[in-house]
């Protein structure tokens, strides 16, 4: 591929990235403390991420000011994916969640201000506790209260039961100081008033603070961090504590909420996950090209022969061509939506689709969650397609699966997220259906990216009729709305995983769009192509149910692979160096008995 395409290709992969901040990156690239550690137990492993986020934020500068410069977090949480995704997880967590909370929530208030400089010195490592073990991730039911104490001001933060107890936050490691936002009923007045966010030192060199258990929780191998179950015993914590952001509390214990009841200061306390549903989305993508990229440079370099081929690359086969271009084409095709979403949730630029702006804070959690599920199975194809020399900790694979997998439940559950944005477009709650342009497909070319597009959206278009008819029979018949959305929530999921496709096939196209004619621009093309062929032959099922395809069509995909392939090998490498990150020297290791 020539060099003009190749500058193309990265301008469109890393459109979003900061080149400052990716030029500091580089630096930290080259220091040892940020290399690859064999041998580490799990205690050692936190340590050194703990370290590793210190020397970060020394490097960046103060850390809120990367939430007020969206290009610069982004770049950053990509490269300590790439690098460490235990490092990932911790900056996330100080950063988007421990100090984005109080930036969202406490914004303007100079009575916190010290607090917010621990955090941006890193002297004290923020967590956010909002999940408790009872109830796994319904944060509908959130059961751990603070209770205003009118005569002195101060709030009495109480575990009522072991069930309330707050699980899996980033604080049982000795020795380092944490400062947490703790999520808790506020009670005044002996009334309810919502979960809100409260502000306290949890732990300190000299140990957790007076009041507060904290268990650490056994070693988890898939991403190591040191997670902690905790309760609180009565603690008493000072007014400043509280995050009230609209809401106004009176000395004497009046309380007025300009957002209503218990409910809506709930959903307004959440808000603070959709940063991070970008946060995970930007790394995961970040994770996918990197694991594409290591997985096609190993086999373009890696040798092998048979008794009816003469020595060649791995690459060449068509057994391992099909996978890794399909990572390839994944990794193309989510970055060009994660790219679409950072563009729109910094504001950068104003997108025209109405649909997309309506429907936005429920899309950024769709990608976040589709984003984990193809982390999580790119990263074990891409291994085991590199064989034994994927299973080792140095080239990374093993921890970009963890990540995938941890994403999944962390900041919002990525089933929930789409289970309940399944029945919000059933609701055609900020939704409508799309409007394939397409006739008689069973006479088209489906390997032409436009037309497959419109087959996508055919998909999407009938599974929603099938979906939203099938509630309102429910409702008609008087079923009730557990058992009726239960007995069709498999064709909830069918919805999201069309709706999704649809939206990154027309990011990826959307993105070719903007390349100028040549090489580059007709391999993104292609890639888009096979990236919507095998979604077809995912749901082949359906379209041959609905008469949509012929089974001449259907049969006919595994033949328009192969030769997606055959035209995509010579420019495989490229197109995997292309996505290289700016800032990270994360390379495919291969092992031999030479030095």
């Amino acid at each position: 591929m020539d060099d003009i395409s190749h500058r193309d290709l990265r301008a469109l992969v890393h459109a979003t990235a900061d080149q400052s901040t990716a030029d500091l990156l580089a630096d930290l690239s080259a220091e040892p403390l940020f290399d690859h550690h064999d041998g580490l137990g799990n205690e050692e492993q936190c340590r050194l991420t703990y370290r590793r986020l210190r020397r970060l934020g020394e490097q960046l500068g103060p850390v809120s000011k990367l939430l007020s410069d969206p290009p610069r977090l982004f770049t950053t949480l990509e490269w300590c994916a790439v690098t460490s995704p235990s490092l990932f997880l911790a900056t996330t967590l100080h950063t988007c969640l421990g100090l984005g909370t109080i930036d969202e929530f406490g914004r303007g208030r100079d009575d916190i201000a010290d607090w917010i400089g621990e955090l941006d010195s890193l002297k004290s490592f923020g967590s956010l506790l909002v999940t408790e073990s009872g109830l796994g991730n319904s944060h509908v039911g959130i059961r751990t209260e603070a209770v205003h104490d009118p005569l002195t001001g101060e709030f009495v933060l109480h575990t009522p039961d072991d069930a309330a107890g707050k699980f899996m936050p980033n604080v049982g490691l000795d020795g380092v100081r944490k400062l947490g936002v703790v999520y808790a009923r506020l009670i005044t007045s002996g009334a309810d008033r919502g979960v809100f966010g409260f502000v306290l030192p949890i732990r300190d060199e000299n140990g957790p603070q007076p009041g507060i258990c904290i268990t650490a929780l056994p070693e988890a191998p898939f991403l190591p961090l040191d997670y902690a179950a905790i309760a609180f015993d009565r603690v008493r914590i000072p007014a400043r504590s509280l995050l009230h952001d609209s809401a106004r509390l009176e000395a004497d214990g009046r309380f007025h909420d300009p957002l209503g009841g218990p409910e809506e200061r709930l959903l307004r306390s959440l808000d603070v996950r959709h940063r991070a549903w970008v946060a995970c989305a930007s790394a995961l993508a970040a994770v996918i090209r990197t694991t594409a990229a290591l997985a096609i440079r190993f086999s373009a370099d890696r040798r092998t022969l048979s008794r009816s081929a003469p020595e060649q690359p791995v690459l060449a086969y068509r057994s391992q061509q099909l996978p890794l271009v399909g990572a390839l084409a994944e990794a193309y095709a989510l970055t060009s939506l994660v790219n679409r979403v950072k563009r729109t949730w910094s504001g950068a630029e104003s997108d025209p689709d109405p649909s997309w702006s309506s429907g936005f804070t429920r899309t950024v959690g769709l990608v976040k969650a589709q984003c984990g599920t193809a982390a999580e199975r790119v990263a074990s194809e891409c291994a085991q397609r590199c064989g034994a020399h994927g299973m080792f900790g140095v080239n990374r694979f093993a921890g970009y699966l963890g990540l995938g997998h941890v994403l999944g439940p962390a900041a919002g559950d990525s089933r929930l997220i789409t289970l309940e944005a399944a029945k919000a477009m059933a609701a055609g709650t900020a939704y409508r259906p799309p409007s394939p342009r397409i006739t008689q497909p069973n006479r088209r070319d489906i390997s032409q990216p436009r037309i497959a597009l419109d087959l996508i959206a055919l998909h999407e278009r009938g599974l929603h009729e099938t979906l939203a008819d099938g509630m309102r029979t429910a409702v008609r018949r008087g079923q009730p709305p557990f058992e009726a959305w239960n007995n069709r929530s498999w064709l909830a999921s069918e919805l999201v995983e069309a709706h999704i496709t649809r939206l990154t096939l027309e990011a990826l196209l959307a993105d070719a769009d903007r390349l100028s004619d040549g090489h580059g621009k007709d391999s993104v093309i292609r890639l888009a192509s096979f990236f919507a062929l095998r979604h077809i032959e995912s749901s082949s099922g359906w379209y041959l149910a609905e008469e949509v395809l012929t089974a001449q069509q259907v049969r006919m995909i595994p033949v328009a692979l192969n030769l997606l392939c055959e035209r995509l090998y010579p420019d495989a490498v490229s197109l995997a160096d292309a996505l290289q990150m700016p800032g990270s020297t994360v390379t495919a290791a291969q092992f031999s008995t030479s030095h």
